[in-house]
This record gives structure tokens, C-alpha cells and sequence, in this order.
């Protein structure tokens, strides 16, 4: 039998793919699109990074942080214009609400960090107290004699 016509169920998948690694190959990815000039690239790595987040970690970010990187502007339109200008009467303000993918980013990567996925911080107790700095009195300037 060639490899062309194996049954799925012959085929065997070796090792596993740690959840680091794919974690680590997301947020690369996050890094690699974060400056493109088409940002949906962006913002659909982030929401993959953000999905790839143990299911309390997401949560938190999705209900309780949601006025961190949720935004609402304002904009103005105008209804009709006469002669190029536009004509107040028909002024509209719209607002609208818009996910700052940066901002969420960022929150998405420190919680990873707080999950241990990311950096391994290991907090340290370092003792610090009064420290007196001895002020070194001048030496006398002492003349040869002749």
C-alpha cells in the first residue's frame, strides 16, 4: 500500500505539543502582526492568545476587566451638505464601543504570567534598613618643612 492510500487510523501521531509551546508560538505571532498595517491580522492572533487561556484566567479578563481595554468614541456625521459644507441641522453623534487590541494584549500577557505560563517570577525577601553613611572627615594638609 502506498502512503498515498493509508486509512487516518494507520497513521500514527508521535510526542505531544506542550500547551507552552503553543502558547509561546502564539504570542510570537501576536509580536510578528502587532505593526502591520492591516491590524485584523493583529487582533485575530490576540483573540487566539486569548482563547488559548485556562477558562478562569479568560473570564476574568472578559467580565471583570472589560472597561480596561473597551473604549467608546464619539463620532460626528452629518446627514446632508450643501456646497461642500455640511449643514448643522442634520448633525449626528454616534457612539460607538471599540476593543483597544494593545490594551488587551497586554492584559492577556500579564495573565499568562500570573498563570506561569510566561515568566518565572520568584519573589524575594530582601531586608533593608536604616544605613548610616560615614562621612569621611578631611585630612589636614601638612607642610613640609625645609
Amino acid at each position: 500500500m502506498s502512503k498515498d492510500n493509508q486509512k487516518s487510523e494507520d497513521i500514527v501521531i508521535r510526542g505531544r505539543m506542550d500547551i507552552e509551546y503553543i502558547c509561546r508560538e502564539q504570542i510570537g505571532r501576536c509580536n510578528a502582526s502587532a505593526y502591520e498595517p492591516d491590524q485584523t491580522l493583529f487582533e485575530s492572533n490576540v483573540k487566539v492568545l486569548l482563547d488559548l487561556l485556562p477558562k478562569h484566567e479568560r473570564n476574568k479578563i472578559l467580565e471583570d476587566r472589560e472597561l480596561d481595554y473597551v473604549e467608546t468614541k464619539e463620532y460626528v456625521t452629518y446627514g446632508t451638505y450643501w456646497c461642500g459644507i455640511p449643514m448643522t441641522s442634520t448633525k449626528q453623534i454616534i457612539k460607538t464601543t471599540e476593543i483597544n487590541y494593545h490594551l488587551l494584549y497586554r492584559i492577556v500577557l500579564d495573565a499568562y504570567a500570573d498563570s506561569g505560563l510566561t515568566w518565572q517570577i520568584e519573589p524575594r525577601l530582601v531586608e533593608r534598613g536604616l544605613k548610616t553613611k560615614k562621612v569621611k572627615e578631611p585630612t589636614p594638609l601638612l607642610k613640609k618643612e625645609n
